[in-house]
């Protein structure tokens, strides 16, 4: 049992990693492809990868999609096309500093859906660790000033970064609940292909040059290219293979606490391939977010 869950952390520190990897490639792509057209390409590159890879199996994968439609349905509709697009849907409304503020709600919300859906308690020792994960998540995307606090005007984006963050607790719930006979990576072919579908149908109301399909040279440039593929593969397969997987073996509200690392691997990451600076605010809030961790993690 204590392997299984040391192996869960494993798997779920990879989703994060990857996670804060795409937050850097998504600002360095930021000028050159609208939101939209990201998350068009990002999922296209999965599902092409997966349905590349099971063509043997494209047969049984149809039957298995057939048999749980319903429940891939809704992991997809939650974990793909509701978070994803909504969060970039957020940042055309409001600043990178606000949505990261709400979506540092991400562990509160699966904390509370683990319970009306699962039936998952979480001790008050644990809940004291999750509201000082986000005080130290508060405290990294703030800069670590109060003025910068006091003076967030929310609006329209803040409120969809927030349905962004609560339908990450429900796609993390359902992923526990349906426990689907399949593998992790025929879950993320089948979640993958419906939301791709899905942002294609409600996107290309738009027009191609919304979803960012109509052709641009800049495409073909290889530091392009290479995001395109690191945001397809890693932030996409692996990082939902590895979420996945953690979440079925500690549940969601363990796993949830986990997510308070994005913005300290995020800023890492910007130090060295965007040349941000380190602050010492970034260790005040890493060290603040690693003890709601601890006490997140420990047994009551």
């Amino acid at each position: 049992m204590l392997h299984s869950k040391y192996s869960a952390y494993f798997f779920l520190l990879i989703a994060v990693l990857s996670w804060a990897g795409n937050v850097v490639f998504g600002r360095y792509l930021h000028d050159i492809l609208p939101p939209f057209g990201l998350s068009f390409w990002r999922w296209g590159i999965a599902v092409a990868i997966l349905m590349l890879i099971n063509v043997r199996h494209t047969l049984a994968f149809f039957k298995l999609l057939k048999r749980h439609f319903y429940q891939f349905f809704l992991l997809s509709f939650f974990g793909l096309v509701i978070t994803s697009s909504f969060q970039y849907v957020a940042l055309g409304y409001t600043s990178a500093t606000d949505v990261g503020i709400m979506l540092s709600l991400m562990p509160i919300f699966i904390a509370l859906f683990a319970e009306l859906i699962l039936k998952e308690k979480t001790s008050g020792l644990q809940k004291t660790g999750m509201l000082i994960g986000f005080i130290g998540a508060l405290a990294l995307i703030s800069q670590g000033s109060l003025h910068n606090i006091r003076h967030l005007n929310f609006n329209f984006g803040d409120l969809i970064a927030v349905i962004s963050s609560a339908s990450w607790g429900v796609y993390t719930a359902l992923v526990k609940k349906f426990k689907i006979p399949c593998s992790t990576w025929e879950m993320i072919q089948a979640v993958g292909l419906i939301g791709l579908i899905l942002i294609t149908l409600v996107l290309f109301a738009g027009g191609p040059h919304v979803v960012g399909m109509t052709f641009s040279s800049d495409l073909l440039k290889p530091d392009i290219i290479s995001a395109l593929i690191y945001m397809g593969i890693v932030a996409s397969l692996i990082s939902y293979w590895g979420w996945n997987r953690g979440v079925k073996i500690v549940g969601a509200s363990q796993s949830g606490v986990f997510l308070y690392l994005t913005p300290i691997f995020s800023a890492l990451f910007a130090t060295v391939f965007l040349h941000e600076q380190l602050h010492l605010f970034h260790l005040f809030g890493g060290l603040i977010i690693f003890v709601g961790m601890y006490l997140t993690l420990k047994k009551a």
